[in-house]
């Protein structure tokens, strides 16, 4: 089974992009930005683009500005 955080890397090297909503319906992840966060320490390479909904609430949605090519190995986790 992938961690959060791997699967949210995945996804962004695959091109997409992610917000808080979308992280907790689809990986069950409360704190994205900490994730963020993190793989940015990794050496990740990713943007915040500020969005706005209907409703008028502004929200960060993130996105990787390199190929995958270019980015840092994840380190493997629990070894």
């Amino acid at each position: 089974m992938r961690s959060q955080r791997e699967a949210i890397l995945g996804d962004l090297q695959a091109g997409l992009t992610i917000s808080s909503l979308e992280a907790l319906q689809n990986y069950r992840c409360m704190r994205l930005a900490a994730v963020i966060f993190g793989l940015r320490k990794s050496g990740y390479d990713i943007i915040t683009d500020t969005e706005t909904n209907m409703a008028g609430k502004s929200y960060a949605r993130y996105r990787l500005r390199r190929p995958a090519a270019e980015q840092p190995k994840l380190p493997m986790e629990g070894l």
